[in-house]
């Protein structure tokens, strides 16, 4: 599946410190996280395992887990998730069996250490209507000078705007990847350039692109995915009043973290430098 890591990789870091709704207090022991997207269409399905720390000690990362048994189950059938030799605490489907597509009822299970965690999840219907405008975004070279010299910055040529039908307030987010094998950085200096972009939720029907956004030239790929509540509620409940030292929100009995499905849909656009 397409990895999801800048969106609630290590969320749970920042999430022991905030609130839920049902203001449970935070547990004291270590408990198992899970964090799993399961992606409609594709071949390669992944869930992370890691251990939360508990609240009274020093230890500031969740330890991966890489001996419990997971399995996914649909129409009735488990399909079983294997540890990954490359990644610790990562369990991949290997086989062919299990399709992951729009409609479908997916039940999680954990087995770790004597305790039994389970979840449920539905997988949403793609995007509808997906579009982008205007497509390219230009980006031109102006010279000024300051005391210390003179300088070259890139003026862009405006926002671009993708647009999907929402109907039915659905919860949706964006991605931007350059895809370009020839791509070049737009700014060659020593300042960190983010890779890939990942918005916020979003509940609505569009989103703007900007050049702060952009790092690269040549052909960029938008994808728009559709994601259920618990997505949402986990994400909004980083942002809770942090002084309250209560349990995050989590669709995981036995557990915490998420297991949801997406679905998705892309458009494509270019980025020229002259």
């Amino acid at each position: 599946m397409k990895t999801l890591p800048t969106i609630a990789g290590g969320m749970f870091l920042i999430l022991l410190s905030s609130c839920s709704e049902e203001n449970l207090l935070l547990p004291s022991e270590e408990q198992t996280v899970v964090q799993a997207y399961l992606n409609a269409g594709q071949a390669s399905q992944s869930i992370d395992l890691s251990a939360s720390y508990p609240i009274d000690t020093l230890e500031h990362s969740n330890t991966p887990i890489s001996d419990g048994v997971v399995t996914v189950m649909k129409n009735g059938i488990s399909y079983r998730f294997s540890p990954a030799a490359d990644v610790p605490g990562r369990y991949r489907y290997t086989g062919s069996g299990l399709s992951v597509q729009t409609g479908d009822l997916l039940s999680l299970r954990v087995e770790r250490a004597g305790v039994v965690i389970t979840s449920s999840t539905t997988v949403p219907p793609p995007p509808s209507s997906v579009r982008i405008s205007p497509d390219t975004m230009k980006f031109t070279e102006e010279t000024f000078s300051t005391p210390f010299g003179s300088r070259i910055i890139l003026r862009s040529s405006g926002e671009l705007t993708v647009r999907w039908v929402n109907t039915s307030q659905d919860y949706y987010y964006m991605t931007i990847e350059p895809v370009d094998p020839a791509r070049q950085l737009l700014q060659q200096d020593s300042i960190p350039r983010v890779f890939q972009f990942v918005s916020r939720p979003i509940l609505g029907d569009s989103a703007r692109i900007s050049d702060g956004q952009i790092s690269y030239s040549g052909r960029h790929r938008v994808m728009i995915y559709r994601v259920n509540k618990e997505y949402a509620d986990l994400f909004r409940s980083r942002e809770q009043d942090s002084r309250q030292l209560n349990e995050p929100l989590t669709n995981i009995v036995n557990g915490l973290g998420i297991f949801t499905a997406v679905n998705s849909d892309s458009v494509f656009f270019s980025v020229l430098r002259k």
